[in-house]
């Protein structure tokens, strides 16, 4: 992986990274996103890394995230998630503090072939706004290491309450498939 910086705009002192996208792009689109500990500089201030489920940012970002949801988490139905059977988690960080994760999960039933499930997106309260920059590089670097893996779909799970990360969803090509009881299905074709 090669990333180089340059300056975004004369009138700028901030230094972006970049990975031959097109001069628009500010954010760095690295293809190497992995369960190796790749990191990828997403601006100057804010890194996304890939990491295992069970890497100690990703389970304290994962236990904020529970205390903060609390009751409006739907019921978990099928096996909960482990470092097995999300094999794409990463965590957003701000110097070296962690401010944010998801993971991707793969559908293993019949029909739903190359189509992951997005887990545990957060961002911490302090870092949220400004355009949702934060949870957009999360999901810039997840949709792009399930492309990376052949991957066709993927899929959010979002509760009927939290009207705000659907509306978040939306913005960024996720369309209304379905809902169950508790959630509203959306999915994005990759």
């Amino acid at each position: 992986m090669e990333c180089h910086s340059m300056q975004r705009r004369a009138s700028s002192r901030k230094t972006y990274q970049r990975c031959g996208h097109s001069p628009d792009l500010h954010a760095c689109h690295c293809s190497s996103l992995d369960a190796a500990n790749t990191t990828c500089t997403m601006s100057a201030s804010i890194m996304v890394k890939s990491v295992s489920w069970d890497h100690p940012d990703a389970v304290r970002l994962r236990d904020a995230q529970q205390i903060e949801i609390g009751d409006v988490k739907p019921p978990l139905v099928g096996a909960p998630s482990t470092a097995a059977n999300v094999p794409v988690f990463v965590v957003a960080y701000k110097g070296d503090e962690a401010v944010g994760c998801g993971g991707l999960r793969l559908l293993t039933e019949e029909g739903l072939e190359g189509h992951a499930d997005i887990k545990r997106m957060y961002v911490v309260p302090s870092v949220r706004g400004a355009g949702g920059s934060v949870a957009r590089m999360i999901l810039e670097a997840m949709e792009q290491a399930a492309r990376e893996k052949g991957w066709v779909a993927l899929r959010a799970g979002t509760s009927k309450s939290m009207v705000h990360a659907r509306a978040f969803y939306e913005r960024f090509g996720y369309e209304r498939w379905g809902e169950t009881q508790h959630e509203v299905i959306s999915v994005k074709r990759l």
